[in-house]
């Protein structure tokens, strides 16, 4: 008994490392269309930059939900059976957590600004990819991100972590810590703290309602929340 314990334990740390490495090498997945196509990797525009980015999340989101299809499928039935008075209960939890960490996050920006620090290198990309396809990227950045980052953060974490504490606290961090990852200022470091945040929120959410389907649509509209405002911007400037 012993012995098949250990097993599955082994197994679920397997799967639990091979999907947080998926998650940083996704971008791996564009050599398929690279190679296909043949493109220049040195002169490519930032359309076909997108389509590259956007490609290897469709990979990402396909592996990891096969993955981990038993939990969603659950998930999901669970979130369609919900009674509409638990339902109601939830969303507001999850619109009450997800306006602190609105919250958090403006009032940080405001006061970095303060000290004429820019957006974070994260944002920064994202916004290039914004205006190269609004719509593809909007679709990428609200649905197909935010799925990733919950199933690999959310429930990918507490399948190891069990402990409620320790499984908000590493998934937050690791979060946050990945979002900054690519800096190469060190004055960037400071963007841990709202990255951090938000993940640490996420986390809450999901092992309180203990059901993916409401740290992702928190996930999904606060991205849709920030993004609205970069596609405006855009459209007043052309």
């Amino acid at each position: 008994m012993a012995s098949k314990n250990n097993k599955i334990e082994l197994k679920t740390y397997i799967i639990f490392i091979s999907t947080l490495l998926l998650f940083l090498f996704q971008s791996l997945f564009q050599v398929i269309p690279i190679t296909i196509f043949n493109l220049d990797t040195k002169n490519l525009s930032m359309l076909n930059k997108t389509y590259l980015l956007v490609f290897s999340s469709i990979c990402t989101l396909l592996i990891i939900t096969v993955i981990y299809r038993k939990t969603i499928i659950n998930d999901i039935k669970q979130f369609k059976n919900t009674n509409k008075n638990e339902l109601f209960k939830n969303i507001l939890f999850c619109l009450k957590y997800w306006a602190l960490n609105l919250l958090i996050m403006y009032v940080f920006v405001y006061i970095i600004s303060l000290f004429g620090i820019n957006d974070s290198i994260n944002n920064s990309n994202i916004k290039e990819y914004i205006k190269a396809n609004p719509l593809l990227m909007g679709i990428n950045v609200v649905l197909f991100s935010a799925l990733i980052e919950e199933i690999i953060f959310r429930l990918s974490f507490k399948t190891v972590f069990k402990d409620k504490i320790s499984f908000i606290l590493v998934s937050g961090i690791v979060f946050g810590g990945l979002h900054v990852l690519s800096i190469n200022n060190l004055i960037y470091l400071i963007y841990l703290i709202p990255y951090c945040c938000s993940g640490i929120i996420l986390g809450y959410i999901y092992y309180e309602t203990n059901n993916i389907c409401y740290s992702y649509l928190v996930h999904s509209v606060h991205n849709l929340v920030l993004l609205i405002p970069e596609i405006i911007a855009l459209m007043e400037v052309i």
